[in-house]
């Protein structure tokens, strides 16, 4: 039995060198809370190709490669458009993790405050996009599991690293489950990886594996992010195609209610006689507005 032609997923106006540098700012806003790769994806042009290319693989892909062999398995799977938007990606979000791991020791509380901007930009205009009914319903219970989730986890140091500085077998489970959650940030609206380790409570220890070149714990998450993207893009997708209303609106209210957990001051009020606050401030109002430009970029080109 031989496969069904090979059709070709690739835009001809897109070069292989577009795809690489759709791939470095597709890193760039992984590695940042509150930024979604799947947003850049879409202002940049390539994200109806993404998702085809993803829908690609299936209980089928392995029998195919066996039978027809690897070459008709990477026509059929677009691998070249995923090698070059992955190596942009992994390029740019090595870089900028390494940048950001810097900085959280140096200015950590003026990155909280761009996180938090960017997840309250992110918010206010996926919000917009929600029915107020389903607001008023979904939105809220999601606004009561984000809340929750601050108020249990607000302030916990959560490390996959024992004392020793090594992973135990637990951890590796950890970080392949963390990986796979993050990767549905791909086809969520407006969350991005970054964010999901964050509430998870790895987002630093990930970038410091990644400053320490820890290559187990780099794996094991990459398969998780693998794992993710195959196993659960499709169901996202058709979840979202089912009920996007509430879908969405879920969404709002969960990331709202998970803005405690960024909150710049924690367990106090900011000091306004301290000059480094309204550093802060104009950090969280850089955030907001780069969501806004990033919302309006994406709805200029769904028109």
């Amino acid at each position: 039995m031989t496969a069904p032609p090979v059709e070709t997923l690739r835009d001809p106006n897109t070069g292989l060198v577009g795809v690489f540098g759709r791939g470095l700012a597709m890193g760039v806003a992984e590695a940042v809370p509150g930024v979604s790769g799947g947003t850049i994806a879409f202002v940049s042009g390539i994200y109806d190709e993404l998702v085809r290319s993803l829908a690609r693989f299936s209980h089928r892909s392995l029998p195919l490669l066996l039978r027809e062999g690897w070459r008709t398995f990477a026509e059929r799977h677009n691998l070249v458009f995923f090698v070059a938007l992955g190596t942009g990606m992994a390029a740019s979000f090595f870089i900028v993790a390494l940048v950001i791991n810097e900085l959280l020791e140096t200015h950590g509380t003026h990155l909280s405050g761009l996180f938090f901007g960017l997840i309250l930009g992110s918010v206010l205009h996926i919000g917009l996009q929600s029915p107020k009914r389903w607001l008023a319903s979904a939105g809220v219970a999601g606004l009561a599991i984000g809340l929750a989730m601050g108020f249990f986890f607000g302030g916990q140091e959560t490390s996959a690293f024992d004392q020793t500085g090594q992973t135990g077998l637990a951890g590796l489970i950890v970080l392949f489950g963390a990986g796979a959650v993050a990767a549905t940030a791909w086809v969520l609206p407006g969350i991005s990886g970054a964010f999901v380790l964050l509430l998870l409570g790895l987002y630093k220890p990930m970038l410091e594996a990644l400053a320490g070149g820890e290559i187990v714990v780099i794996a094991v998450f990459a398969a998780g992010l693998a794992t993710g993207v195959l196993l659960f893009s499709k169901l996202l997708g058709w979840l979202l195609k089912a009920a996007r209303g509430p879908v969405v609106a879920l969404l709002t209210g969960f990331m709202a209610g998970s803005l405690t957990l960024l909150w710049p001051w924690p367990a106090t009020m900011p000091d306004w006689n301290e000059p480094s606050t309204l550093g802060v401030v104009a950090m969280m109002v850089c955030g907001v507005a780069f969501a806004g430009l990033l919302a309006f970029a994406a709805r200029r080109r769904a028109r």
